[in-house]
């Protein structure tokens, strides 16, 4: 090898010596588990939306700061989740009336450095793992109805849903699975957010709800509401994390422990 060359090679050698020794002595950076644990506290964030307080998965009270979020069965189950990790689950939420859409909970979500975990009965949706949600493994699924008011429409395919206008929360999974159907000539979707507007039920719209939730309208209202159809397709529940990690792979193995609830 010529003197050139020797040199090339010693250049070489000192470089990756270099970087080799930077990167050793580089101070490992905590992940999201270890500073969890170290502050003593796993923040969920959500929203306590209609739907979640009727089916109690999101409970809030009147407290100092106006509406808070004081349990739920999500609340419960996230509570004993913290205490395995041992530290204390503190609860944060979006005010409905900061919040004119689901899609301002997964935004606002992504970008806070100060919650962990977005939780509210969460449906697992394409949309939303485009915006940076990483979802948990499931830990509750439910089927998808159709509700209206009785004797005022019937479905055997998205064709039936011509001439007509579903009422559905604003970027919810409901809107997500009506706006995936064929076109249909029209056919419109009403969105809103803070109150479902059941009225609208009695003149002629429907709505898309989990089926529990259908349920609970027809035992509300006997002889008011029907389910004209159920879709076979399961949704998937799960909670929202930010990346893949310890934190998700602990908060999996709780949730594959537990069986969900």
């Amino acid at each position: 090898m010529s003197e050139k060359g020797i040199h090339r090679v010693l250049i070489l050698t000192a470089v990756t010596l270099a970087a080799f020794t930077l990167t050793a002595c580089a101070p490992e950076q905590p992940n999201e588990l270890d500073e969890i644990r170290s502050q003593g506290t796993l923040v969920v964030f959500g929203s306590p939306d209609q739907h979640n307080r009727y089916m109690r998965f999101m409970i809030e009270e009147y407290g100092e700061a106006g509406l808070e979020i004081v349990g739920g069965r999500d609340i419960d189950y996230l509570t004993t989740f913290a205490e395995r990790l041992g530290v204390r689950l503190e609860v944060k939420s979006i005010s409905r009336d900061e919040l004119p859409s689901y899609s301002r909970l997964f935004d606002e979500f992504v970008v806070r450095e100060d919650v962990h975990i977005l939780a509210g009965a969460i449906t697992v949706t394409q949309k939303r793992e485009e915006k940076g949600i990483v979802f948990s493994k499931e830990y509750m699924g439910y089927e998808e109805s159709l509700l209206a008011a009785t004797g005022t429409m019937t479905y055997n395919s998205p064709t039936d849903l011509e001439g007509r206008t579903a009422v559905v929360m604003q970027d919810s999974s409901h809107q997500e699975m009506l706006q995936s159907f064929p076109v249909v000539p029209n056919f419109h979707i009403a969105s809103f957010y803070a109150e479902f507007p059941e009225l609208l039920l009695r003149e002629g719209f429907f709505a898309p709800l989990s089926t529990e939730r259908a349920k609970q309208f027809i035992r509300e209202s006997p002889g008011v509401y029907e389910i004209v159809h159920t879709f076979p397709e399961r949704m998937r529940v799960a909670f929202g994390l930010k990346n893949e990690g310890p934190l998700l792979d602990e908060l999996n193995k709780f949730i594959l422990e537990t069986q969900g609830y």
